[in-house]
């Protein structure tokens, strides 16, 4: 008997070495997994801020191209808000402060909203456009619109939201992971950047 008992007991042993190893493998192939997630992360990210500096590039080199106008000293999300019914519905609440440096009054004009959305690991933007009203300007006059509204989107999708001005130097943008969201409010930092003016 007392050899039975000790068959058993090695080959007990020998289960529970096993189960530590198929313990230990997963382990080890959940943290590499994670961490190629991460680095793929960071590979876009970069990417993104690249694209995103070759836009500000551009818009300054835009601005001294072009006369003085109706320009964006701020512009940022206030609040961005997944619908809590599952239905992939983003709404946004956005403000910008735009002001005249012209000597003159300015009509009543529109402006467009670009939102770009990316998906993890994706090399396409899906891209819905908004057309907004400006109001009339007069000379040196600052005015901060609220646009609000609602479009499509889905969680660990990165936004950029692009602003711009109909005919007028005016652009900015602010970029949103919304990996960070859920179903409740979420502020965001002011990281818009401004063409043709600097932030008050």
């Amino acid at each position: 008997m007392s050899g039975k008992y000790r068959w058993l007991k090695i080959v007990g042993n020998l289960i529970l070495i096993t189960l530590c190893l198929i313990i230990v493998n997963g382990f080890f192939r959940e943290n590499l997994r994670l961490l190629e997630e991460r680095n793929l992360w960071q590979e876009k990210t970069m990417k993104l801020e690249e694209a995103v500096q070759e836009l500000k590039t551009a818009n300054e080199a835009l601005t001294a191209t072009r006369p003085d106008g109706v320009i964006i000293r701020e512009f940022q999300a206030e609040t961005v808000v997944f619908l809590p019914n599952g239905a992939q519905q983003l709404t946004y609440e956005l403000t910008a402060t735009v002001e005249n440096t012209l000597a003159q009054p300015v009509p009543n004009t529109s402006g467009l909203l670009l939102f770009h959305l990316r998906a993890p690991g994706g090399n396409q933007l899906r891209t819905t456009s908004r057309v907004v009203e400006i109001p009339a300007l007069e000379p040196g006059e600052v005015k901060t619109l609220a646009f609000s509204g609602r479009i499509s989107a889905q969680q660990r999708e990165t936004l950029l939201v692009v602003f711009s001005l109909d005919q007028q130097p005016g652009i900015a943008k602010e970029v949103i992971l919304l990996s960070g969201l859920a179903a409740n409010k979420f502020n965001t930092q002011n990281s818009a950047e401004e063409n043709g003016g600097t932030r008050p």
